[in-house]
C-alpha cells in the first residue's frame, strides 16, 4: 500500500516512515513536507492513502484536505494526524470526508501501531466500496444492454427497475411502471401475479435460494398484457439476488414465446391432420386394395395393386416416423432402462418379418442397464427393421459389451453391405438408395434417438459379410 505521510516536520516524517514500514511491511510511505507538494505528488503517482498533520503553514490540513475532496474530487482515504485535540477541527475534518481523526501522543511505538491499522482498514473499505460501485455500474449495464426483458424487484415486490427491451415489448415508458408493487403493474395478468407472489413467499420470504439446499427454481410460463391490450407468452427465469447472506431482491428474465407458441400449435394441428385424417384416409385405401388383391386379377392388375399395397405401407411407416421425431425433439423423463428386456421384446416383434424372408435374428441376452427412455423401443425397431427390409442378408446377429462408461449394441449382418461412400450419408435425413430405400428416416431415426440420449451411433464392415452398426448407450 502506498501512503502519503504529510507534515512540516521532516524529523517526525522519517520517524513515521521507520515505525510504519516496520509495524507493516504492506505500508511504503513516501512523505511530504507541505500540502502544496503533496497536491503536485498526488497529480503525477497513484497512491492508496493520504495521512497528514493539521497545522502546516501556506495551507494547513484542512484546506488541503478540502481541496482533495472538492476541487480534486477525490475519495482516497484521508487520515488527519495531528497533535491539536481541538474539538471543531476534528468536526470539521470528518465534515470535510476525513476517514479518520487520531491524535499524536503517546509512545512511538503504540500510536504508530494505532495509525498503521487505521490506514490498512480504511484502504481496505474504500477499496471494498470502490468495487462494489463499479461492479453495480456494470452490473447496470449489462441489466440496460440484455435484449431480453429484465426486471429487478426489491425484496418487498416493488419493480425498482426495467431494461429498455422490456419497454419496448409491453409499450410501456420506465415511469410508468418503476415503484409499483405486484398488483400495481398494468402488464401483470391476475394469473401472472399470483405465480410471482408464490415465488416470493417460496424463496425470498424464507431467504431461500439452490445455494442452502431449497429445490432449484424452475421457470414459469405467465401471461402478459401490452399497453396496446395485446396478450404475449413469456417464459420467466427468476434468480433471488443477496446481500451480505440475505435476499435483497429477485430479477426475473422473460423470454417472449408467443410466436413460438403459436408455431406449436399450428405444428400440433398439421401432426394431428397427418396422424389422424390423412393416415385413415389411407388406411381405408389399403384395405380396399387387400380386398382387391384377393380377388382373381389378370397378371399385370395383381402388380398393380400390389405397387399400391406397398406405397400404403410406407405412407402409414412414414406417418409413424414423423410422430417418433416429433417425440425425440420432446423432452420426456431419462431414467436406467433395462436395455436386455428392450431388445427381446424387439426382437420378438420383429421375427415373424424376417421368417418370411427367411431371415433368422441371432441374440445374445444381456442385463446392461443403460440412460434411456421409451423410444429406445424405437431404436432397435428401426435398425432391425432395416436389416430385414434392405440388406438381402440371411442372419442377423446381435451381440453387447460394455465399457467403464458405455454399454455397445452390435447389430450385425451377412447381407450385402454398405459402401464405403454410402456410410457417412447413411444416418442423414431423407438417405435412400435402391428400390428399397423407403422414406430414409428410419437410420435417421436411430440417430436421432441415440443422441438424444447422450449416445452415438457407427457403421462399418461386419465379418459376417455385410453391414455392423454399433449403438453407445451411457450406461448406469
Amino acid at each position: 500500500m502506498e501512503v502519503l505521510m504529510v507534515d512540516d516536520e521532516p524529523g517526525l516524517l522519517e520517524q513515521a516512515k521507520s515505525f510504519l514500514e516496520k509495524e507493516n511491511e504492506r505500508l511504503k510511505i513516501r512523505i511530504s513536507t507541505s500540502a502544496k507538494k503533496a497536491l503536485k505528488l498526488l497529480e503525477r503517482e497513484e497512491c492508496d492513502c493520504v495521512v497528514s498533520d493539521y497545522q502546516m503553514p501556506e495551507m494547513n490540513g484542512l484546506d488541503f484536505l478540502e481541496t482533495v475532496r472538492g476541487k480534486r474530487n477525490s475519495d482516497i482515504p484521508f487520515i488527519m494526524f495531528t497533535g491539536k485535540s481541538r474539538e471543531e477541527v476534528a468536526i470539521k475534518a470528518l465534515n470535510f470526508g476525513a476517514n479518520r481523526y487520531i491524535r499524536k501522543g503517546g509512545s512511538p511505538k503504540s500510536q504508530y501501531g494505532v495509525l498503521a491499522d487505521a490506514i490498512i482498514q480504511e484502504v481496505k473499505r474504500v477499496k471494498s466500496k470502490q468495487k462494489l460501485s463499479e461492479n453495480k455500474k456494470k452490473f447496470k449495464q449489462l441489466f440496460e444492454m440484455n435484449p431480453v426483458p429484465t426486471h429487478l424487484f426489491n425484496k418487498e415486490g416493488e419493480l425498482v427497475e426495467v431494461n429498455q427491451s422490456a419497454c419496448q415489448t409491453l409499450g410501456y415508458e420506465k415511469k410508468e411502471l418503476l415503484g409499483k408493487n405486484i398488483f400495481e403493474i398494468p402488464f401483470l395478468t391476475e394469473e401472472a401475479q399470483n405465480k410471482i407472489i408464490g415465488f416470493f413467499q417460496d424463496y425470498v420470504n424464507k431467504n431461500l435460494d439452490e445455494e442452502n439446499g431449497s429445490p432449484p427454481i424452475e421457470p414459469e410460463i405467465i401471461e402478459v398484457e401490452t399497453k396496446k391490450g395485446k396478450s404475449r407468452i413469456g417464459e420467466v427465469k427468476a434468480k433471488p439476488i443477496k446481500n451480505n447472506g440475505k435476499i435483497s431482491g429477485v430479477i426475473g428474465v422473460v423470454r417472449d414465446i408467443t410466436d413460438h407458441r403459436k408455431r406449436r400449435e399450428k405444428e400440433k394441428f398439421l401432426h394431428s391432420l397427418l396422424r389422424h385424417d390423412v393416415q385413415n384416409k389411407t388406411q381405408i385405401i389399403h384395405g380396399y386394395l387387400q380386398i382387391l388383391a384377393e380377388k382373381d386379377l389378370p397378371d399385370k392388375q395383381k402388380k398393380s395393386v400390389e405397387k399400391a399395397l406397398n406405397a400404403c405401407k410406407e405412407s402409414i411407416s412414414v406417418i409413424e416416423k414423423v410422430k417418433t421425431l416429433r417425440e425425440v425433439n420432446r423432452e420426456e423423463e431419462v431414467g436406467e432402462v433395462n436395455i436386455g428386456s428392450v431388445i427381446k421384446n424387439v426382437v420378438s416383434e420383429k421375427e415373424p418379418q424376417a421368417s418370411e424372408k427367411g431371415i433368422r435374428i441371432e441374440y445374445e441376452d444381456c442385463g446392461y442397464n443403460v440412460m434411456g427412455g421409451p423410444l429406445l423401443d424405437e431404436l432397435f425397431s428401426n435398425l432391425i427393421e432395416n436389416s430385414i427390409v434392405h440388406s438381402d442378408c440371411e442372419k442377423i446377429r446381435i451381440s453387447s459389451e460394455e465399457t467403464e462408461e458405455k454399454c455397445i449394441f452390435t447389430l450385425e449382418d451377412d447381407g450385402c453391405g454398405i459402401p464405403q461412400e454410402g456410410r457417412k450419408k447413411i444416418f442423414e435425413r431423407g438417405y435412400r438408395k435402391g428400390d428399397t430405400g423407403g422414406s430414409g428416416l428410419g437410420l435417421y431415426l436411430v440417430k436421432e434417438i441415440a443422441e438424444s440420449y447422450e449416445g452415438r451411433v457407427e457403421v462399418e464392415n461386419s465379418e459376417l459379410g455385410g453391414a455392423k452398426v454399433d449403438v453407445y448407450l451411457r450406461k448406469t
